[in-house]
């Protein structure tokens, strides 16, 4: 894998002089590292690397068509979220580089900035400002004009044809420097439009803000009166601020594990090997070293506590508010919080490959990707906006017979009333929020379109061990033959070591500090069938072949010469005792009761398997045991032939192949990389419950997003007709369609609450 770290400023700064060969910093090995990964999922493929980039040029659906037109021939994949403002792209640097693909994007007009492998997104500070400051010229130019409009209205043929004359010519001066300024960026995106033969958002808002103040200027001749200078700097104010409003609500949104990712320190505080205490930057700690937290500090990296115990919060990660005990040999996770007094750890993990980071990783990764939901509005995005440019230029024809004076201003409503922004906001700004909620929660969902599957699931399947029962089963030694107990544990612990399973953690749980004598080393390891494991192992002074696996209701050893055919020299059985995880069968007993199948897919022996279903209340034709990968996954196919969206949740190795196979999979932080590779779920704490917590929340998400679609509809179906009638002035106009955005965006965000 790539080594990530944060983005030096020096490259950033470079990345922002311009389109032109300026991003050649980012195809440098060492850089391309830090913002790139090799691709996962269903775009993994030798070569292919997936970066995030921020775009902050994009506003509605016809922006995405334009970059997906754009890059089609350099990517694999490109993914835009409107409301996020974000890109994911899968390429192959040999064949097209990152910085080909930024120029390009550059050259489009849509400015891109790469997200860096570190713990937090890049935020533009001067967009921002910049965003701030035309908001707040459009609201202070359109509060003088309408000082000035306002007294014009009233007073009518009682002020002085002099002082009209004066009070006009002022509220155009007032007007042009929200023209120039603060409707930049309408402007430039229509110009941007243009350039590229298309129509955007930005088209028709341009048109009328040009046309209204157009008509304006025409009417402020000698004996002109019909002026809306206020209208037009209304309108740039309502919109800015709409947009401000719209910007900020997205990042509320998006929130996630951010709030994780704040909490941790700038520094942290390195123990030298001659016990000198120096502060270093998070991104200087490696693997080995030993670092100092004081109480009450967030834990700054992934390690293990090397000195001293005390109790942590794990709560911005998982959503679990009880404090967790940990002592000497412990995990402990960055973005926790020591709760009581200081501890020394030694890092596991730089702080870029930490679990939070990769974790929040995925959240930027989800709120990159678009919804298939707005397959639809996509489409039409282009073709409507066209349409509204029609009804405005036809509006205006049919009032030029009717109404001279009033058809120019016609036309400006038309063509500002209607808001194809709230439907291109309809669906990603709930999905995003629900998103952010879920990783508050210590959800992590692999991309937006998970929420839509996890809402259509019907059928749930469950791995036994380590998903429905405790993640470290308790193991005991019934029987040896021809091997000491010590042996028997310490071979049997050599071979587990190399896997990731609960069984596995049961051995190293029992052999951990039970005795002096080191465990022997293992080779030439394999994988059974059925889940055991084979490796060389030294025995009696001499090298055998170990073996251990399932048989029957126990877990056996067995020790054979190296020579085949000879029979065995020792055995050991083992048994497990497992325990349900607490929350399982509150899971099970939600899920059956909202209308999901569940179903256990073990490959445990039948006995074990049926014990654990009996205790959950499922049905023993609803469980397979002594189940193999294949079977599992063959299981899943079945179901979804029959037309069932299928849920899986697993986390070991051997359930990799029915996670991918799965509609919707699922499983912990703590699983094996393979199987987690494999999630669209990503569980950060042990809770079970929280499957069903990131259902119910998926199912109210796109209840939100019908609620807003259909609102969104229906409002462009009422507006167009009205501003064609002439019932909706220029400034109403761009009240509806401010507030039309700011409604979905505030119904949106009730998906986030928690």
């Amino acid at each position: 894998m790539l080594a990530p770290a944060a983005i030096d400023a020096a490259g950033r700064q470079r990345m922002r002089t311009g389109p032109d060969g300026d991003y050649a910093v980012v195809d440098d090995p060492e850089e391309l590292g830090r913002l790139a990964t090799p691709a996962t999922g269903r775009d993994a493929s030798d070569g292919r690397l997936e970066a995030l980039l921020a775009i902050d040029a994009v506003y509605c659906a016809a922006c995405t068509t334009a970059i997906d037109a754009a890059l089609a021939d350099q990517v694999d994949t490109v993914e835009v979220n409107v409301a996020s403002r974000r890109a994911r792209i899968v390429w192959r640097q040999s064949a097209h580089p990152l910085s080909g693909i930024l120029t390009t994007l550059a050259r489009v007009g849509y400015p891109a900035r790469p997200i860096p492998l570190s713990l937090h997104g890049p935020i533009d500070a001067r967009s921002r400002r910049t965003a701030l400051w035309r908001m707040m010229l459009g609201l202070l130019c359109m509060m003088q004009v309408m000082m000035l409009a306002t007294p014009r209205y009233i007073g009518g043929d009682a002020i002085p044809d002099d002082l009209r004359r004066l009070m006009i010519i002022a509220e155009g001066m007032l007007a042009v420097p929200v023209l120039i300024f603060a409707a930049g960026p309408f402007f430039q995106g229509a110009w941007r439009d243009a350039r590229q033969r298309r129509i955007g958002m930005d088209v028709p808002v341009a048109l009328g803000i040009a046309l209204a103040f157009g008509a304006s200027l025409l009417a402020a001749g000698p004996g002109g009166d019909a002026v809306y200078f206020d209208s037009v700097t209304m309108l740039v104010a309502l919109l800015l601020v709409a947009r401000w409003l719209e910007s900020r609500a997205r990042e509320r949104a998006a929130t996630g594990l951010a709030n994780a990712s704040a909490t941790l320190p700038q520094t942290a505080e390195r123990i030298g090997t001659d016990g000198r205490i120096d502060a270093v930057s998070l991104l200087r700690l490696a693997s080995g070293d030993r670092v100092r937290v004081a109480a009450g500090a967030a834990i700054p990296v992934d390690g293990l506590v090397a000195a001293g115990s005390t109790a942590v919060d794990e709560s911005l990660l998982t959503g679990e508010s009880r404090p967790l005990e940990r002592t000497t040999g412990d995990a402990v996770v960055a973005g926790s919080l020591n709760l009581r007094q200081p501890v020394e750890i030694v890092v596991t993990r730089p702080a870029a490959e930490s679990r939070l980071a990769q974790m929040q990783r995925l959240v930027e990764r989800a709120s990159a990707t678009r919804p298939r939901m707005l397959g639809v509005a996509d489409r039409l995005a282009g073709p409507f906006l066209i349409g509204i440019l029609l009804i405005a230029a036809l509006a205006a024809a049919g009032w030029s017979l009717i109404d001279p004076a009033r058809a120019p201003w016609i036309a400006v409503s038309v063509l500002i009333v209607t808001c194809p922004c709230a439907l291109a906001l309809a669906a990603p700004s709930a999905m995003i929020a629900a998103v952010g909620a879920l990783a508050r929660r210590g959800i992590v969902l692999a991309d937006c379109n998970t929420l839509e599957t996890l809402a259509r699931a019907n059928v749930a399947i469950f791995d036994k061990t380590g998903t429905l029962t405790t993640g470290t089963p308790q193991v005991a030694l019934i029987a040896t033959q021809g091997i000491d107990a010590g042996d028997a544990w310490r071979i049997a612990a050599a071979l587990e070591a190399h896997a990731l399973h609960p069984v596995a953690r049961a051995f190293a749980s029992h052999t951990s500090g039970s005795s002096d004598v080191p465990l022997p080393s293992a080779t030439d390891l394999q994988l059974l069938p059925g889940g055991g494991l084979q490796g060389r192992v030294p025995f009696h002074d001499d090298i055998a072949t170990a073996r251990i696996g399932p048989v029957g209701d126990r877990i056996r050893l067995t020790v054979h010469p190296m020579a085949d055919g000879l029979p065995a020299l020792a055995t050991a059985d083992f048994r497990l005792a497992e325990t349900l995880r607490p929350d399982a069968p509150a899971l099970i007993a939600a899920l059956r009761s909202s209308g999901m199948d569940c179903r256990i897919a073990s490959g445990d022996e039948p006995g074990r398997v049926a014990a654990v279903a009996a205790a959950l209340d499922i049905p023993a034709d609803r469980t397979m045991a002594l189940a193999t990968p294949e079977s599992k996954q063959a299981a899943a196919r079945t179901l979804q032939a029959e037309g069932r969206v299928v849920l899986m949740a697993g986390d070991g190795i051997n359930d990799a192949p029915v996670l991918r196979q799965a509609d919707v999979s699922v499983s912990f932080a703590g699983a094996a990389p393979l199987a987690r590779h494999q999630a669209d779920v990503l569980l950060a704490g042990d809770r079970l419950l929280a499957i069903g917590e990131a259902r119910d929340r998926a199912r109210f998400a796109i209840r939100i997003v019908r609620q807003n679609l259909a609102f969104s509809l229906v409002y462009n179906l009422v507006a167009i007709p009205l501003a064609v009638a002439g019932m909706v002035p220029p400034w109403l106009a761009g009240v509806g369609m401010a507030g039309s955005s700011l409604i979905v965006i505030a119904n949106a965000l009730r998906a986030g609450r928690s």
